[in-house]
């Protein structure tokens, strides 16, 4: 197939595709759990979100985010059930794969994680409250034993929802995972139906396990339905099945926090509903507000008049001012159509830039290569889809002398860096930045590396850890750091002087420049 046609064929399949997109722009991220505390709302959302570009109306009215990000960076706390199962219907080549199982998430428990273990059958055991504590957790699985006739399935998981709050004042995200077989002999108590719709109105996630003798067929309808409702997951865990694909399944690392100041005027304990947008996904949901004071300001008294004014009174008539509504903005009547004919406009530009590569492809398809002269050897390579260029060493003279850094992607062993710090050294998804990465979590400047080896934050948004700290102050740079921009991990891999005869090859020498 010739280059023409290969091009016209991607386009047709690029503005397919995008028009699809558009439909369906509010599908990238959804709502996985909210719930207010005094004047603050926390809303965790499964899906990626641009932090950047946040908007946030309750009552049509913008509310104030003060905080954004995963929620793994933003300090906040996950809280697990883990709800099992103990009726005799539990087959008996399952039961000592489940402990394993459960073993398995326990020992690899995450420092901003909490877990309760809890049986039912006839009724509901809690085992062990929330904690974080090895030991504590493994000795509560050990006394699992399968020895109840029957059980209740809709009911323990009703009864075992804990009440939504923050802990310590800090975001706290809850969840639940129940191991069954599906067996539910339920005669008293919540019944599916008041389970479902508790789970639909108040967004609290449940990952259901079917426990099984060997790999099923189908999974369990009514089960499905407990994990679609709530916006949780759905596995079968069965001998010699894949446990730790189960917990990446199960896993929280991808839960995005957003932290609103509520308007104090609309603290009422009424519903609300809420709106969001990043300019890319559009999430919309109603959430009953807190019944909550707002302390009001303190006011100043005005000083008092030494000497009265006799003033005649003056009589005012007024007539009440009728207000029309607020007129809808132009971006939100035309939404659709805005962003239909974005995606249009971006297919095009892209096919348009495809073309141009392709074509300059067959000028330069040689130039790619490895070139020797003397002892000094200039190479071209390829970072982040950039054609990049090393320096000759007569080029290089003139940034001789200063401190190198090189730095690697631990997601991507192909993407290193090598960089003279004769100017700041800035990370982030803009393209002016000298290291780019494409990806939506990391801000457009995230970060910044001075000629002194010290890191700095520049992200109003986002949070970059520092060897798994929060970086809130300028710190140094030292061989081994790690640095994360949101879901991405960069290595110090290198820190060595620029002068001739010091560590590093002559490419170490020299600085990247954009072809």
């Amino acid at each position: 197939m010739s280059v023409k046609r290969s091009i016209t064929l991607l386009s047709a399949i690029l503005i397919i595709f995008a028009l699809m997109l558009s439909v369906y722009a509010d599908g990238g991220a959804v709502l996985s759990q909210v719930y207010s505390h005094e004047q603050n709302m926390y809303i965790f959302i499964a899906g990626d979100m641009n932090a950047d570009n946040l908007s946030v109306k309750v009552a049509n009215r913008s509310a104030e985010v003060l905080e954004s990000g995963l929620l793994t960076d933003c300090g906040g706390t996950v809280r697990t059930t883990v709800l099992v199962d103990i009726s005799t219907s539990i087959p008996l080549e399952i039961r000592e794969p489940i402990k394993k199982y459960i073993g398995s998430i326990i020992e690899n428990i995450g420092a901003n994680e909490e877990m309760r273990i809890a049986t039912f059958g006839e009724k509901i055991t809690v085992l062990h409250d929330f904690t974080n504590d090895r030991y504590d957790l493994s000795t509560a699985t050990s006394d699992i034993n399968f020895d109840n006739s029957q059980s209740m399935i809709y009911d323990a998981v009703y009864n075992t929802i804990p009440e939504l709050t923050a802990v310590d004042d800090k975001p706290c995200y809850y969840r639940t995972i129940v191991i069954t077989d599906g067996v539910d002999v339920t005669k008293t108590g919540i019944t599916k139906e008041e389970l479902l719709l508790k789970l639909q109105n108040d967004t609290y996630p449940i990952n259901v396990i079917e426990a099984s003798k060997a790999k099923v067929e189908s999974e369990n309808k009514d089960l499905a339905s407990l994990a679609r409702v709530s916006g949780g997951a759905y596995a079968n865990l069965y001998p010699d099945c894949d446990m730790g694909g189960i917990s990446s399944a199960f896993s929280t690392d991808g839960v995005f926090l957003i932290r609103v100041l509520l308007p104090g005027e609309l603290l009422d304990g009424s519903t609300r509903q809420i709106n969001i947008d990043d300019g890319i996904n559009s999430i919309q949901f109603d959430s009953k507000l807190p019944l909550f004071d707002v302390p009001e300001p303190e006011v100043t008294a005005a000083p008092e008049v030494t000497e009265p004014v006799e003033t005649e009174p003056e009589v005012i008539v007024t007539k009440p001012v009728e207000t029309e509504p607020e007129a809808e903005s132009f971006f939100e009547k035309y939404k659709i159509v805005i962003i239909i004919a974005a995606a249009i406009l971006a297919v095009i530009l892209l096919a348009v830039i495809i073309s141009a590569v392709v074509i300059g492809k067959k000028k330069k398809d040689n130039v790619i290569k490895n070139r020797t002269s003397g002892n000094s050897e200039t190479k071209y390579i390829r970072s982040d889809d950039i054609q990049t260029e090393f320096l000759s060493e007569d080029e290089a003279r003139g940034i001789l002398g200063c401190v190198c850094i090189s730095i690697k992607n631990m997601s991507n062993a192909l993407q290193t860096w090598d960089f003279p710090l004769n100017k700041d050294l800035t990370i982030g998804r803009d393209r002016s930045c000298r290291i780019c990465i494409s990806e939506p979590s990391v801000s457009r400047k995230q970060c910044v590396i001075r000629s002194d080896l010290t890191i700095e934050n520049v992200s109003n948004s986002n949070v970059t850890l520092l060897n798994g700290n929060s970086l809130t102050i300028p710190k140094k740079l030292s061989k081994g750091d790690t640095i994360k921009c949101g879901r991405i991990t960069l290595s110090v891999e290198n820190i060595y002087s620029s002068e001739l005869g010091a560590d590093g090859s002559l490419n170490k020498l020299t600085e990247f420049v954009r072809l």
